[in-house]
């Protein structure tokens, strides 16, 4: 019976390694994965942030353009010119 415990004590402490380690390295993971989306959203700032650049540069250069382009202005009756 003494045998029988001695077995059942080593195979509770295997057991308890390999949770152990699963518990490891799951929170590894977790890790990892939060790493992750910080990186995602910092990507998505960066993409985002230059996509409202050129639309504004876009919207800056057309104004512009319409402005040097546009020619004599008449503004009730009197001719000005741009």
């Amino acid at each position: 019976m003494a045998i029988r415990i001695v077995e059942v004590e080593a195979e509770l402490k295997k057991v308890a390694d390999v949770a152990h380690d699963a518990k490891r390295n799951a929170a590894d993971a977790l890790s990892r994965l939060d790493k992750h989306d910080a990186d995602q959203i910092w990507l998505k700032r960066t993409v985002y942030g230059a996509v409202l650049t050129v639309i504004t540069g876009l919207l800056i250069a057309a104004v512009w353009a319409g402005i040097k382009l546009g020619g004599d202005v008449v503004r009730n009756g009197t001719l000005f010119k741009v």
